[in-house]
């Protein structure tokens, strides 16, 4: 059988509402519907049978050279180990050390015909670095194009109207990272399929439109990504969050009550916290927003919440781009030299000798 999608991308959900499959059955056309429709994720099935006055020219030949049209028009990826490309990439690290330190005995005490080729190994090694880094990245769009099929299905599940907008599908990022974000997204946006977005009738009494509106969008912010989770739904119920965590001794009830709603919030990424009467099938799936919020920061990333009663929730992933490289700020102390991520440093400042203190 031939597939538009190719197969590979159909298996990793890279496609929207539909995809064609040409094949030859002895079939007749209603079983063969009845079969595919069986399947729970196919909605529809249209099938149209190949001419009979056609068939001089076999089925075989007509279907391959509408595949090799296709071929043409598409640019040509090659799929590549993660494990082969993670040798390769400690490889070039290898060759970045050896630079340094043939650019320092180059400098102390080499010609400059010397000088001159370690620069240009230099400039080699740098511009192989960058091709590896390149051939790791790949677009947002690996990910993103499956949420539409997940928030329709919990839609259509719920009982819901819901808008799905996604942004930022060009963005590339190292793809092992991307491959690990995937299940956070994912719970994120059953979560706002399930407790977040109001039912038709709910939005129409409130004087909202009756399809609620989630959003997923992703923006590069110097080395990191931004990627954004956005309902116009209810919002957290701050006050059910509090009673929890009071009920749950995580906090005392004279302090709870003068905690602020983000603070309150917070609570909602502690182990096996949650406000839910009910554990559903779309949302309850075993993942908590602490299995999310710990995934998020194993990859040196944040997660932020904002929650605005009435008007929704926005889930903010902070997340590094790539962690095959980072930019790090030398700091020595007591003779030895630390590497602190640019990432997590807010400023520095010149601080003058007289003004340095040493606490006993």
């Amino acid at each position: 059988a031939y597939t538009v999608p190719e197969r590979f991308d159909i298996e990793a959900e890279r496609f929207d509402r539909g995809f064609t499959v040409i094949f030859v059955t002895r079939l007749r056309e209603g079983k063969a519907i009845a079969d595919l429709v069986a399947c729970s994720e196919v909605e529809d099935v249209e099938i149209r049978e190949i001419a009979e006055e056609t068939r001089e020219q076999s089925l075989e030949s007509r279907t391959i050279g509408a595949f090799v049209q296709i071929a043409q028009d598409k640019p040509k990826d090659v799929k590549v180990s993660v494990v082969r490309l993670d040798r390769l990439m400690n490889m070039v690290g290898e060759l970045v050390v050896w630079k340094e330190r043939l650019r320092q005995l180059a400098a102390g005490g080499g010609g400059p015909l010397l000088v001159d080729g370690v620069d240009e190994v230099a400039r080699i090694v740098g511009d192989l670095q960058h091709e590896v880094l390149a051939s790791r990245l790949v677009a947002m769009a690996e990910v993103f194009d499956r949420f539409p099929r997940v928030v329709r299905d919990a839609a259509k599940a719920l009982g819901k109207e819901i808008a799905f907008e996604v942004q930022g599908r060009e963005l590339e990022m190292d793809r092992s990272i991307l491959q690990l974000l995937a299940e956070p997204l994912v719970h994120l946006l059953r979560n706002a399929v399930d407790h977040g977005v109001e039912t038709p009738d709910e939005r129409a009494a409130a004087g909202k439109p009756r399809a609620g509106t989630i959003t997923v969008a992703a923006v590069k912010l110097k080395e990191q990504a931004l990627i954004t989770v956005r309902d116009d739904g209810r919002g957290m119920d701050v006050e059910a969050i509090r009673r929890k965590a009071v009920e749950k001794g995580l906090v005392a009830a004279e302090a709870a009550a003068a905690l602020s709603d983000a603070q309150v919030i917070e609570f909602t990424g502690r182990p096996g916290f949650s406000t839910a009467a009910r554990v559903t099938e779309v949302s309850g799936r075993g993942v908590g927003m602490d299995v999310v919020k710990n995934k998020i920061t194993a990859l040196g990333g944040q997660l932020s919440v904002d929650s605005r009663a009435g008007r929704g929730c926005t889930f903010t992933l902070t997340i590094p781009l790539s962690l095959s490289i980072i930019h790090t700020l030398l700091v020595s102390a007591d003779r030895m030299t630390y590497a602190m991520p640019m990432s997590q440093v807010k400023e520095t400042i010149n601080v003058r000798a007289a003004a340095v203190r040493t606490l006993q």
